[in-house]
């Protein structure tokens, strides 16, 4: 999905960043490269065009998937979400997300990346996980 979001200019390019499935540069050329592969291609032989569609595509079905979670989730909530938690790469996509769902609006955002910088925000989850654990090993669950 870094792919699709460095087209659609949701991330920006990063020449060293080489953490993709081919092992080269988080780049918008890189990425319709890979796109290409994807659909068995060579980018020569598909418009920037169409793969800026099939991006598109791509995300909005992200956005659906999230947003059918996030719902699942909100549901088993006995009251209204006090406040909510954002952090790592895929925090600004998650706040589009996130505002549109009626029962978020008003609702506080702590921005992991904001508070304590992109490296924390980037481990919260293995935090929270690692955090979890031990609260659960400690009253012997």
């Amino acid at each position: 999905m870094l792919d699709v979001h460095l087209l659609l200019g949701n991330v920006a390019e990063n020449e060293s960043d080489t953490n993709t499935a081919n092992g080269r540069p988080a780049t918008r050329a890189e990425a319709r490269s890979r796109l290409a592969r994807m659909l068995c291609s060579d980018v020569t032989d598909v418009d920037a065009g169409e793969l800026s569609k099939i991006a598109r595509f791509l995300a909005q079905t992200q956005a659906a998937q999230l947003q059918n979670a996030i719902a699942r989730v909100l549901k088993g909530i006995p009251n209204s979400c006090e406040f909510l938690i954002v952090s790592g790469e895929g925090e600004p996509i998650l706040r589009q997300i996130t505002a549109t769902l009626a029962a978020l609006r008003g609702v506080p955002v702590l921005s992991i990346t904001r508070t304590l910088g992109l490296r924390h925000s980037e481990a919260a989850c293995a935090y929270a996980l690692a955090r979890l654990s031990r609260e659960r090993a400690t009253a012997g669950l």
